[in-house]
């Protein structure tokens, strides 16, 4: 009995530690969204709009790449698909090489 309760306990962290990450991600879509005059709607409707992809595509890049955020969480937070995010990290660090 005595680990089960063990085993429990160890899952509540982890569950607490998720949520933690997730209010941080959603503070930096929010905190992007202001600073480019994007609305958060309109980020999670999947617009194409060129300053929108872009605000996206940033976003992407800080998750995965400082905070180590899974492209399928990244993907759930933005509102378009794991694959796109996929793509928006690679023609990033395309972007980035053709200018160095």
């Amino acid at each position: 009995m005595k680990m089960k309760r063990e085993f429990f306990s160890h899952e509540r962290e982890k569950t607490f530690d998720f949520q933690e990450i997730r209010k941080k991600i959603q503070s930096i879509v929010e905190a992007r969204c202001r600073e480019c005059n994007v609305q958060i709607q309109e980020l999670q409707m999947a617009s194409r709009r060129k300053q929108v992809a872009a605000v996206r595509a940033g976003i992407a890049w800080q998750l995965v790449n400082e905070l180590g955020v899974s492209l399928r969480e990244v993907a759930y937070h933005l509102g378009v698909s794991s694959s796109a995010i996929s793509k928006m990290l690679n023609k990033k660090s395309l972007q980035s090489v053709e200018t160095d």
